[in-house]
């Protein structure tokens, strides 16, 4: 028995607890190995990989132990990416988590990166997002009704001071009002939030 045929079919296990299986096998530099989940994702990778369980499967929960990325061309460093995995901290990070976030989910949908990334485009607000990389905008899930979910049907873009009025207005006891000094006749000054201050 050659060493393709030996090393066909080997199954093996990812540091995620997931099996693969090698399915083509050319040489120790190009191997095709099929995860052994209901995506059945292929992948190609080098033998040595294998044996180290070092190969990536997209569909393993690595984002906040929930979150996937799937097969998409974006990064992790893209704007979209970020975008996408600060949406998830706020609900799943159990050290960052607010308490304003305690009962808010992400849909089934968006804990997959590429899908998020297909409905980007129709999340109402897309265009003034896509169009100020530069500016803060929030993906906000309460503006279209009091949500504890983001999805498609209840997420928009809007800017930072329109997300700070509608908290505010939502629920006036949250927000703490900032009392300054003028610097230039010494009056106080009082806002009854930082949109104001806009």
């Amino acid at each position: 028995m050659g060493l393709k045929e030996e090393r066909l079919g080997q199954i093996f296990t990812n540091r995620c607890g997931t099996k693969f299986i090698i399915v083509e096998y050319n040489n120790c530099n190009d191997v095709v190995v099929e995860f052994q989940d209901e995506h059945k994702h292929r992948t190609h990778t080098d033998y040595r990989w294998c044996v180290k369980g070092s190969v990536d499967n997209p569909y393993d929960k690595t984002v906040y132990n929930i979150g996937y990325r799937g097969v998409t061309s974006f990064k992790r460093d893209s704007r979209e990416y970020v975008l996408w995995s600060d949406m998830l901290r706020r609900c799943y990070a159990v050290e960052n988590r607010n308490k304003t976030y305690k009962q808010c989910i992400v849909c089934d949908r968006w804990l997959c990166f590429a899908n998020f990334c297909e409905d980007l485009p129709y999340i109402d607000g897309y265009d003034f997002w896509k169009s100020n990389p530069n500016q803060k905008i929030a993906l906000d899930k309460d503006i279209k009704g009091d949500s504890t979910i983001y999805s498609l049907e209840t997420c928009s873009f809007v800017s930072i001071s329109e997300n700070s009025k509608e908290r505010q207005q939502r629920n006036p006891s949250a927000t703490k009002p900032i009392i300054g000094i003028n610097i230039k006749d010494g009056t106080m000054i009082r806002f009854s939030s930082t949109s104001e201050i806009n």
